[in-house]
């Protein structure tokens, strides 16, 4: 049996988000970045109960696939993003060997 009680303050009764809360956790989630961001967003869907996940992607704009490497690095150690090591990759040696 599952109550009608919110888990926490600001859900309905019927599990809607109140524009508040809402508010609240987007401008959270985009102040901060990499595994700090991840993880709070798997803490909010915690919080959320049983298909806390469904529902932040629902209403919230969260990508399940973030919500679930966040919830990886609760439950193990922040995943460092390494943004160095992206961007364009050299097409051509440096120095090519000169022709004779």
């Amino acid at each position: 049996m599952t109550s009608k009680t919110p888990a926490i303050e600001g859900l309905a009764t019927d599990g809607v988000f109140s524009s508040e809360l809402k508010t609240l956790l987007q401008e959270t989630a985009r102040v901060l970045k990499g595994s700090e961001r991840r993880m709070f967003m798997a803490k909010a869907v915690r919080l959320f109960g049983q298909r806390g996940q469904r529902r932040a992607a629902r209403e919230l704009g969260w990508d399940r696939k973030t919500l679930r490497k966040g919830e990886y690095e609760l439950q193990h150690e922040p995943i460092s993003d390494q943004f160095a090591a992206r961007g364009r990759k050299k097409n051509q040696p440096a120095s090519p060997a000169p022709l004779a």
